[in-house]
């Protein structure tokens, strides 16, 4: 009789909390909507804490991968800001208003400076339109070795 209580409340309570939502240990969860789902950012290059010898590459190839939709639209034609991070923290606008790419890639090439020398470097890329959509690369450094 409990058992069979137990389960009428349940089917009850599904019923009650609807299909956008979701029951998971006694709390409702609204379920994500699938307009919104996913919409991210990878940086690709830098991948691996590198050092960037400034005597060798005049300019850096950053590089990044993107998918999922915002609004049920993917991210494509959308444009970006790429930003340089030092120990986490915002230091300069590398460039601004870039298309993110196409294909779920995107790239920039920088054109390094010998003012960029440091350690505890990131990249981020982030959406103009969606400041939630950004990615954020590993952290590497930038030298002027001769």
């Amino acid at each position: 009789m409990m058992r069979t209580r137990c389960l009428s409340f349940l089917a009850l309570l599904i019923v009650c909390v609807g299909a956008s939502s979701v029951l998971a240990a006694g709390k409702v969860l609204k379920k994500p909507d699938p307009n919104q789902l996913g919409a991210k950012i990878s940086i690709t290059q830098p991948s691996t804490s590198v050092n960037i010898d400034i005597i060798e590459l005049k300019e850096y190839k950053i590089e990044w991968s993107y998918n999922g939709l915002r609004n049920g639209k993917s991210l494509d034609g959308t444009l970006v800001t790429v930003k340089l991070l030092q120990n986490g923290t915002f230091k300069k606008i590398i460039a601004d208003n870039v298309a993110i790419g196409s294909d779920n890639k995107g790239f920039y090439l920088w054109n390094l400076g010998m003012e960029e020398t440091g350690m505890s470097y990131q990249i981020q890329v982030q959406s103009k339109a969606y400041n939630d959509v950004a990615g954020t690369s590993v952290k590497f450094s930038i030298s002027c070795i001769k």
